[in-house]
């Protein structure tokens, strides 16, 4: 692995291990949709979650303060000695992976609304559900602009599916009274496409197309996500019948990985068929 260039002009050497764990960073469970995902791809790796459950979510809060709180999680997780890093998460992504990616020496994967897969594959308007916070900065602006998309895109802030995700709520009346309320807010006639913009929002693939009209596609970044994450990691080899392992951090405290397979298996309801590389 080649050397890490710290804050203060200092080259920091690391020895590389192939067995080195992969590192996947989110606010809260909404990441463990793409891990879930990384997990069934890479069977011969080891994985690393780290969630900020404490200060969760971001998608309410300042950039500001979601580039001071993925820099602090983004120090934690390089003391594990990770052979990359993927921000599961579109509002750290927007916040800070260029300036994770000017820290550390080893790949940063971040993730991006499925806007343009979308634009490309129909001909009608893609509605894009994400936080506040991803709608409003500047690199969703930017990636509009330079997908000169702009009379295509309609732009719909989900941030309470955050929350039920949270309190893995899917299939509450409450949760399908709130999808089907904001999508009363834009003229959904016109809708051909609807991008799942945050991970959180992926858990709920299986209520929103039951609320949407059958023309509806749902696109998510999760694949491209984990392509682009092999393409730049030297692949572990695999031992037949092997798990791949995982260790769970929430807010710096570890626990048992028991607890979060309820997500992966909620992710994997939802989502259907297995991933194709």
């Amino acid at each position: 692995m080649a050397p890490l260039q710290g804050q203060q002009g200092e080259v920091i050497d690391q020895v590389y291990d192939q067995h080195a764990p992969i590192a996947f960073f989110d606010s809260g469970v909404g990441g463990l949709s793409v891990l879930e995902l990384a997990m069934r791809a890479l069977p011969g790796e080891s994985f690393l979650y780290v969630a900020d459950v404490v200060h969760a979510p971001y998608g309410n809060k300042s950039a500001v303060e979601v580039h001071e709180l993925v820099l602090s999680a983004a120090d934690f997780i390089h003391n594990h000695n990770p052979k990359a890093l993927l921000v599961a998460c579109n509002t750290a992504t927007s916040a800070s992976v260029d300036a994770l990616r000017s820290q550390y020496s080893y790949p940063i994967i971040g993730m991006e609304p499925a806007i343009k897969p979308a634009l490309a594959e129909v001909n009608g308007r893609v509605l894009v559900m994400a936080t506040h916070r991803t709608l409003v900065d500047s690199k969703f602006s930017e990636l509009i602009d330079q997908l000169e998309a702009n009379s295509r895109i309609i732009s719909l802030p989900m941030m309470r599916l955050v929350t039920y995700a949270e309190s893995f709520d899917f299939h509450s009346a409450s949760v399908r009274d709130y999808i089907s309320e904001q999508l009363m807010t834009v003229d959904i006639s016109e809708v051909d496409a609807i991008v799942l913009g945050c991970t959180h929002f992926v858990f709920f693939r299986d209520v929103i197309r039951e609320i949407c009209p059958d023309h509806i596609r749902l696109f998510d970044g999760h694949q491209g996500t984990v392509k682009q994450l092999i393409s730049q990691i030297p692949v572990a080899d695999v031992n037949p019948g092997s798990i791949a392992p995982l260790r769970v951090f929430l807010s710096g405290k570890e626990v048992d990985p028991e607890l979060v397979r309820p997500y992966f298996n909620q992710y994997r309801r939802t989502s259907g068929p297995d991933f194709i590389p």
